[in-house]
């Protein structure tokens, strides 16, 4: 019988889990390895107990197995070493994808150890990679699993900077947010936890809106968001934010009065703005569920909209930007300020060009600032393989990279839409602005994509 933990069972449930490790893992992991990752565990350390999340395997009074479920995927799953290939690793497992798809979100790859590997293929996962996980200092060698089915094909967490721990955001049933939105709100708020200050991006609100456990999730997931790959993401993240906001104040000085994010996501700065944006007209543009989940988010942190912030959706398929905008009363008259960081590599290069002249629209001193990315160079060295796997796993979260620009044709495309003056953030103004007076924690970019647009 499976039932859902109790409180009584968290001795039961430590015993076991020490007894699993110890009687099944010693052929694929040294001793001083399982010691440690043992090391300082206590019955008190199961939350998932008082969070209604674990669940145990019963037979004859006595618990057998146990799994940690999260809507968004498995946390942990363990079977008592006398008890294995009787069904009991099989009806917990099964339990917990039912439980994950009754859920109705779209669940994250999960961490599984080596020695659970033919069990979890057995069931229909898929193997992406092996990896490494710290606990209690020392490493553990892991296989990175997708839970079978054709509705969980999702990104790796760990190259999106999401983390699968338990208490990780999660999008409410029936809600499916961008998954690569979600990871760099992720990014922004591993900034806060992991960069000393000066920060490149100062933004308190960050941790705050994805939920009281985000801080213990990235905690548990520091090694990989310090790896180089995701550090180098986390600066050029940061980095743009941090730029388009410099240039908004610069706008709001010479007259701009509005200002539009499109592809807003989880963007903070509507619920940080300082003194000089209060007088702003601020619009938030993204899909419908991606804002329904950030109001979800908003309202458990207790984060109100302010009065000069809006939502809106705009349909691409059936009318273009500028029409978009007229019917969200974004004036045609006033100088208004675009930021369009991350979304381009998205989209297709005539809608790209469609959106810069709705923009181009605007009066004189109306400005937008936007990222692109660069053809994905086929050759060897840990960027370019860091690149690719981008790629791909983005791919693999249904938000493909569809376009790629060089500087110049980018520049083309902003001066042939109707804009005068071009810009772009080069290596060493970023260095020398963001990067010269804080310590060296967060790398430099190696390559900046950001550039901005003046009518």
């Amino acid at each position: 019988m499976i039932r859902i933990a109790l409180p009584d069972d968290a001795l039961a449930i430590h015993n076991l889990h020490t007894r699993s490790v110890r009687g099944l893992c010693t052929r694929d992991y040294p001793k001083e390895v399982i010691e440690g990752w043992l090391s300082g565990r206590s019955p008190e350390g199961y939350r998932g107990i008082a969070k209604k999340e674990m669940y145990v395997f019963e037979e004859s009074g006595a618990i057998r197995g146990f799994s940690h479920v999260v809507p968004i995927g498995i946390v942990a799953l363990f079977v008592d070493p006398d008890h294995t290939r009787r069904g009991v690793g099989r009806a917990l497992f099964e339990h917990a994808l039912a439980l994950i798809r009754a859920g109705g979100t779209i669940p994250v790859p999960f961490e599984g150890t080596i020695t659970a590997l033919p069990f979890y293929l057995k069931m229909g996962c898929t193997e992406i990679r092996r990896s490494f996980v710290e606990k209690n200092h020392v490493k553990v060698e892991t296989v990175l699993m997708q839970l079978p089915g054709k509705a969980n094909h999702g990104p790796d967490p760990t190259a999106l900077a999401v983390t699968t721990a338990a208490g990780a955001p999660v999008v409410p049933a029936g809600r499916e947010a961008s998954r690569t939105a979600l990871a760099t709100a992720y990014l922004r708020a591993a900034h806060q936890l992991l960069d000393a200050p000066p920060r490149v991006l100062e933004d308190p609100v960050a941790v705050r809106l994805l939920g009281e456990d985000a801080s213990q999730n990235i905690w548990e997931a520091v090694e990989r968001y310090r790896s180089p790959e995701t550090s180098a993401l986390r600066s050029h993240v940061v980095l743009r934010s941090r730029f388009a906001e410099d240039r908004l104040a610069a706008a709001v000085q010479r007259g701009v009065s509005q200002y539009v994010i499109l592809g807003a996501g989880f963007d903070t700065f509507a619920f940080r703005q300082p003194d000089w944006a209060k007088s702003l007209k601020i619009l938030e543009i993204d899909h419908r569920d991606t804002q329904l989940v950030k109001r979800s988010f908003l309202t458990k942190a207790s984060l109100d909209l302010p009065a000069n912030v809006r939502f809106a959706q705009i349909d691409f398929e059936h009318e273009s930007l500028l029409e978009g905008l007229c019917r969200h009363h974004v004036s045609l008259e006033e100088p208004t300020f675009f930021s369009w960081l991350g979304v381009t590599v998205y989209l297709k290069e005539a809608a790209i060009d469609a959106a810069l002249k709705s923009m181009a629209t605007y009066p004189s001193g109306s400005e937008v600032v936007l990222t692109f990315k660069r053809p994905i160079v086929k050759t060897t060295g840990k960027a370019a393989e860091a690149a690719q796997k981008l790629a791909e796993n983005v791919a693999s979260a249904g938000e493909p990279f569809v376009s790629f620009f060089e500087p110049k044709a980018m520049e083309a495309k902003l001066t042939s839409a109707g804009f005068s003056k071009v810009e772009f953030l080069d290596l060493g103004t970023a260095g020398q602005r963001y990067f010269a007076l804080r310590p060296a924690d967060l790398p430099k970019p190696m390559q900046i994509n950001i550039v901005s647009g003046i009518r």
